[in-house]
């Protein structure tokens, strides 16, 4: 039983830590990008993924870790 424990407290950080590192690259490159979402320059190519995905999935994906957009000018 402590070990199953132990195992999913590791995959619980584990799944922290990346949410973290997501965090801080979708805040870098709203920065980078004075919140430029579409275009060559903006966040979504930068980020290597389509505008549409970045608008559709990022943004609720942005609200879950506590990103609001308009506070990276």
């Amino acid at each position: 039983m402590k070990e199953t424990i132990s195992a999913l407290d590791g995959r619980n950080r584990i799944a922290e830590e990346f949410a973290n590192k997501q965090r801080e690259e979708i805040i870098r490159t709203l920065t980078e990008t004075k919140r430029r979402v579409g275009g060559p320059d903006g966040a979504a190519a930068r980020m290597g993924i389509n505008r549409t995905t970045l608008l559709a999935r990022m943004l609720a994906r942005m609200k879950k870790l506590g990103i609001d957009p308009r506070n990276y000018v």
